[in-house]
């Protein structure tokens, strides 16, 4: 699956308030402002700040959930120099994967980056708990 296939499914199931116009235009604002991006699968991560203990993501996702679990464990293990992997979301969806897996939900503090705010503690991942 190409990257256009890829953002055009994750829309269609993922969030349908915006478009394929608007998503090319964050993807090309993030890379301008020199976020990093990761592919696993079809799934993509951006990484759009770092700091000294947490990798901030945000991912695009046309695989099922079974894959994009897969594809989450990957992208861990490649960021496993940090502490933590912070991702903001709207779709309830995600809460409950996040929750199933033993990571930290809580209230976003940036309501424009999404609803929820998920905290994976990646040396739980490590060691083979994820």
């Amino acid at each position: 699956m190409n990257i256009g296939e890829l953002v055009a499914k994750d829309i269609k199931r993922n969030n349908k308030s915006i478009t394929i116009e608007d998503a090319k235009k964050s993807l090309e604002l993030h890379r301008k402002n020199g976020a990093r991006f990761y592919r696993f699968g079809n799934t993509i991560f951006i990484v759009f700040r770092v700091t000294d203990s947490a990798v901030f993501y945000h991912t695009i996702n046309a695989d099922s959930i079974k894959e994009f679990l897969q594809n989450l464990r990957d992208f861990f293990n490649a960021i496993m120099d940090k502490e933590y992997a912070i991702t903001y979301f709207t779709d309830e969806r995600l809460k409950s994967v996040y929750l199933r897996y033993g990571d930290e939900v809580v209230g976003s503090d940036d309501k424009s980056l999404g609803t929820h705010k998920g905290i994976t503690k990646l040396q739980r991942w490590k060691h083979g708990l994820g």
